[in-house]
């Protein structure tokens, strides 16, 4: 994922700090993400599609990706519900189905709004439920961004 952010990045003729500016980062923090970048919010992740143009598919699969599926929801929170409640499951059953603690209290913040979650976690539950990871984050979850003061 590292060498498909940075790849995005070049081929949009940006510098680190002309992207980390247009995600309103300081430049030594977008190294850390770009470095780090399965530790990336979800926010920062579509402000640099945004800014870069990139697929986000593309970023958090490559090449061959698995197949998008329509979520309900206009937030990525929603989204995760509306997964779960299509597999019919309980957050705890959700969270063993991911791998995650059992007794987290991560899935309902995220449904909640509370919290959104990194990006390594939407990868986990896109993988255990053999989805794009993409699915989470389409446009419509622009508002979350915006809501956070993220993008413009």
């Amino acid at each position: 994922m590292e060498q498909r952010l940075k790849f995005c990045r070049l081929a949009a003729k940006l510098s680190a700090p002309e992207t980390a500016q247009g995600m309103g980062l300081h430049k030594d923090s977008y190294w850390r993400l770009e470095v780090h970048c399965q530790r990336m919010s979800c926010s920062h992740l579509v402000a640099f599609c945004n800014i870069t143009q990139a697929d986000i598919g593309f970023i958090l699969h490559g090449v061959s990706q698995p197949p998008l599926i329509p979520l309900e929801g206009d937030t990525i929170g929603s989204r995760i519900a509306s997964l779960r409640r299509q597999a019919k499951l309980s957050v705890r059953a959700f969270n063993a189905k991911c791998g995650f603690p059992q007794n987290s209290s991560s899935v309902t913040a995220w449904e909640r709004g509370r919290y959104i979650p990194e990006v390594r976690s939407i990868l986990t539950i896109a993988k255990a439920f053999h989805i794009n990871a993409a699915s989470f984050l389409a446009q419509r979850c622009l508002v979350e961004s915006k809501k956070r003061g993220i993008l413009d």
